[in-house]
């Protein structure tokens, strides 16, 4: 049986794989990769999430669309905004504006 899987991110330990499920769900794997051996355990659902996934030509799909903070505690998630939000301003050379001391 073939399952697909976008976007493996490993935990910082390498005890544990993450990935984007076609289904939009971000999901945990447990290996171990002690002795000669590669063992994968049974894959759990973490949550469904919006990330954003950019398709590029031939069919492959651009960067990352999360990441898992070290602990594997938190996800930053790249989402598509809703439209109502505040547009960001970004200042360059802002330093050139503050008066010298």
């Amino acid at each position: 049986m073939r399952v697909s899987r976008l976007r493996p991110v490993w935990a910082r330990d390498g005890k544990t794989l993450y990935f984007q499920g076609l289904d939009n769900t971000i999901n945990a794997t447990s290996v171990d990769t002690s002795g000669d051996s590669f063992q994968v355990k049974a894959s759990q659902t973490l949550f469904t999430t919006d990330a954003a996934v950019t398709d590029l030509p031939g069919g492959l799909k651009a960067g990352y669309a999360y990441d898992v903070t070290p602990d594997g505690q938190r996800f930053l998630i790249n989402t598509f905004g809703s439209g109502d939000a505040t547009p960001l301003t970004l200042v360059l050379n802002w330093t050139n504006m503050v008066p010298p001391q």
